[in-house]
C-alpha cells in the first residue's frame, strides 16, 4: 500500500482529501502545517507528498526546500496544492523542482491522475536505481580491475627495478600507466553521468547542459575532437569521417560523449587496418549519425541486452564496459527526443545509428 502525506492547514480540505485517498486504498498521513509536515515526512518517509502553499509557521515552498536538503527525503515526489492561480506562485513552485501543481477546488480525477503518474515515475526511478546498484556491485569491480592492474603493475615494476631500467623503459611504462588511468577515469565518468541523468529525470530538474541545448556540427571540429581517441588506438588511417553540417538540439558535451563512446567501441572490436566509417546527414527533422565498423560483430542475444545497466555475457565485452557506455548514450538520446538503433552481424560488422532533432526541424 502506497503511503501519501497530506500537508494542509484547512481542516475540511485535509479531511476530504484524506477520505478520498483512503477510499482508493492509499495509506494516508495528515499534517496541519509545514512544520508538522516536515517531522512526519522524516519519520514516515511517504511515497508522495501533497502540500498546500500558504500555511502558518512553515509554508509549502519552505517545506519543499527543507525536504530537498535532506538526503533521505529529496527523492520523494512532491505536488503543490493551492487556491491561488497567480502565475508567480506557479512559476516559483515549478522552478524549485516540484513534480506537479493542483489548483483548489480540484477535481477528484485530476488528483488521482496526478498521484498515479508521479508514483509510477517514482517506481521506475527506484527500479532504475536498483538496477544501477546491482550493476555497480556486479560490474564496477570487474570494469575497474583491468585498468587498475595496469596502473599498479607498471608502478611496481618501476619501484622494484628502478636502478636497472633505462629511461626509455621507464617512459614506456609511465605512458601505459597514463593510458590505464585515463581508461579508469572514463569508466568512472560513465557511471557518474548515468546516475546524474537518472536523478535529474525523476526530479524533473534540468541539468545545465540541457538548458536550451544547441550544437553546431562541423566536420572539421568533429575530426579534431576525435583525433586523440583515434591516436590512442594507433588507427590514424582507419577512420573515414564524412559529416555534414547541421544544428542539433543537444549540448556539445553530450553529442561528443555519444560519438566518442561509439567510436571507442568500434576501435576496440575491429582489427587494425579495417575501416571505420562515421557519417552524418540531415534527414527530415533529425540529424542522423552512423558509426560502422568491420569487426567481430555481436550475437542477437547481446544486441537485445544493450539497454540500461545490462551487460554482454561475453567476457571480452564485459571487460570493456560496452553495455554501460551504450546505455548512457541511449539514456542521453531518450531525454533529448532522439533514438539509437544497432545492427550487427557476428564476425562481420556492427552499425550504430543515432538521431537527434534538428534545431529548425
Amino acid at each position: 500500500m502506497k503511503k501519501i502525506l497530506i500537508v494542509e492547514d484547512e481542516f475540511d480540505v485535509r479531511v476530504n482529501l484524506q477520505d478520498l485517498l483512503e477510499s482508493e486504498s492509499y495509506e494516508v498521513i495528515a499534517a496541519k502545517d509545514g512544520k508538522e509536515g516536515y517531522v512526519k515526512a522524516i519519520e514516515e518517509l511517504p511515497d508522495l507528498i501533497i502540500s498546500d502553499i500558504k500555511m502558518p509557521y512553515v509554508d509549502g515552498f519552505e517545506l519543499y526546500k527543507k525536504l530537498q536538503a535532506n538526503a533521505g527525503t529529496n527523492q520523494i515526489p512532491f505536488i503543490f496544492l493551492t487556491a491561488k492561480v497567480e502565475m508567480s506562485d506557479f512559476r516559483e513552485g515549478m522552478s524549485l523542482g516540484a513534480d506537479d501543481y493542483l489548483i483548489k477546488p480540484f477535481k477528484i480525477n485530476d488528483v488521482l491522475k496526478a498521484i498515479e503518474v508521479r508514483l509510477k515515475k517514482r517506481e521506475n526511478f527506484v527500479e532504475e536505481l536498483e538496477q544501477l546498484r546491482e550493476s555497480l556491485l556486479r560490474k564496477v569491480p570487474h570494469e575497474l580491475r583491468t585498468p587498475l592492474v595496469g596502473i599498479i603493475g607498471f608502478s611496481e615494476l618501476i619501484v622494484d627495478d628502478l636502478e636497472n631500467l633505462s629511461k626509455n623503459e621507464i617512459r614506456e611504462m609511465i605512458v601505459k600507466i597514463k593510458k590505464s588511468g585515463k581508461r579508469l577515469q572514463r569508466r568512472i565518468e560513465k557511471f557518474l553521468a548515468y546516475a546524474e541523468l537518472i536523478s535529474s529525470e525523476t526530479k524533473q530538474q534540468t541539468l545545465p547542459d540541457m538548458q536550451n541545448p544547441k550544437t553546431e556540427i562541423d566536420p572539421r571540429i568533429i575530426a579534431y575532437k576525435l583525433k586523440p581517441t583515434i591516436e590512442d588506438f594507433d588507427r590514424k588511417s582507419d577512420v573515414d569521417i564524412k559529416i555534414a553540417k547541421g544544428n542539433v538540439k543537444i549540448s556539445e558535451r553530450y553529442y561528443d560523449m555519444i560519438l566518442k563512446e561509439l567510436l571507442e567501441n568500434a576501435l576496440k572490436f575491429s582489427p587494425r587496418g579495417s575501416i571505420i566509417n562515421i557519417e552524418g546527414e540531415k534527414k527530415g527533422n533529425f540529424y542522423i549519425t552512423r558509426v560502422k565498423d568491420n569487426g567481430c560483430g555481436m550475437e542477437d542475444t547481446s544486441i537485445r541486452e544493450i539497454q540500461a545497466l545490462k551487460q554482454f555475457a561475453d567476457e571480452k565485452y564485459l571487460k570493456e564496459g560496452v553495455g554501460m557506455g551504450l546505455a548512457l548514450a541511449r539514456k542521453i538520446l531518450k531525454i533529448h527526443g532522439g533514438y539509437l538503433n544497432l545492427e550487427s552481424k557476428l564476425n562481420e560488422s556492427t552499425l550504430v545509428e543515432f538521431g537527434i532533432p534538428l534545431v529548425n526541424g
